[in-house]
């Protein structure tokens, strides 16, 4: 897709040799899952192992290394000419979290596009949890190990990204869209 202006100012990543252990840990729980449904584990889930793996032991080699990584904003300029030119509906809701949000907040910048529905979920700021897994109790522990914030210097944490239209709760949220939509064709 290529860079495009996110509301996001940087992404702090913890680099540590502990935090790709984490990673490494719910990889194997996940693979372990599949296991257990007497399922092969994805090959993808083998390989991000397999990658913590790698960079775990690097870090571990490189002891001295910064404990955490920046990534600087890089954001362009939206150019609305390379966009479809139509109305674009994205409905959200409570169960958007996470990736879900960050693919919403792709698209803040374009202006054909209307989020339609209920506040989501707001994991956004903390984020890329790895495990760690009591062994007496059995309990799963997540601990974030990234960090965004946004440009505007809004925070998000579990109040979650308000829709442009909002839509009652039990409501259709698609039927909101299609309403927006057919009036503003009315218009023209």
């Amino acid at each position: 897709m290529g860079n495009s202006k996110q509301p996001y100012a940087s992404q702090w990543t913890n680099p540590s040799p502990e935090a790709s252990q984490l990673f490494v840990n719910t990889f194997e729980y996940w693979a372990r899952s599949s296991l257990k449904d007497e399922k092969e584990p994805p090959a993808h889930i083998l390989q991000l192992k397999k990658d913590f793996i790698e960079k775990r032991d690097l870090a571990l080699k490189n002891k001295s290394q910064n404990r955490s990584e920046t990534t600087e904003d890089r954001n362009e300029e939206f150019d609305i000419s390379k966009s479809i030119q139509k109305p674009i509906y994205i409905l959200i809701d409570g169960d958007c979290a996470s990736s879900c949000e960050s693919t919403v907040d792709f698209f803040e910048y374009n202006t054909l596009v209307k989020t339609v529905g209920e506040n989501t979920a707001g994991y956004i700021h903390f984020g890329n949890n790895g495990s760690v897994f009591l062994k007496n109790s059995g309990i799963q522990l997540q601990m974030a190990m990234s960090y965004n914030s946004y440009l505007d210097g809004r925070f998000i944490e579990k109040t979650g990204i308000t829709p442009k239209i909002k839509v009652p709760k039990g409501k259709n949220a698609m039927d909101f869209a299609w309403s927006d939509f057919f009036s503003n064709v009315k218009r023209k």
